[in-house]
């Protein structure tokens, strides 16, 4: 009862304002500061795609995409990398950052699903305005994180 007191309060089209422009000037802010050099973990990528790129035949390729960065397999992000070097020419992290930040955006909006909120109620409002914002994101520019963390929320929820 005292939700839908709310709920009449707040506007329909302020709701709808917000839910939908958040994500985008989330987006907007990941494009505008979004550096296309290397942090961290990212020139470990570097590497790989130079043995990548060095080895002999198919089955050493395969085996670089399979094997293991840490305790982990990072074949998406690999691939991924791969798909930006044949598409752009050359290893762009800037488009790493933005693939990974929308994987965030889509997992936000699966959360909302998950939990049966309509897309303009007062609950989906207030989940847009927790989760998407820069002002707890470290991982939102870090390009090998942003896609296995992102994207990894992204299928989890599903």
């Amino acid at each position: 009862m005292l939700k839908n007191k709310i709920e009449e309060g707040i506007s329909l089209r302020f709701r709808q304002l917000i839910v939908l422009a958040m994500p985008l000037i989330y987006l907007l802010f990941v494009l505008i500061f979004a550096a296309n050099i290397p942090i961290g973990d990212d020139y470990w990528l570097l590497d790989f795609l130079n043995q990548y790129f060095s080895a002999a035949d198919g089955r050493a390729k395969i085996e670089l995409l399979l094997a293991f960065h840490n305790e982990h397999r990072l074949i998406f992000t690999k691939l991924l990398a791969l798909i930006s070097i044949s598409v752009v020419g050359s290893l762009d992290f800037r488009l790493l950052i933005f693939l990974g930040n929308l994987a965030f955006i889509a997992g936000v909006f699966q959360l909302m699903k998950l939990l049966n909120f309509r897309i303009f109620s007062i609950s989906a409002l207030l989940t847009v305005l927790i989760l998407i914002n820069p002002q707890a994101h470290k991982l939102m520019f870090y390009p090998m994180a942003a896609i296995q963390a992102y994207f990894g929320v992204y299928r989890d929820w599903e």
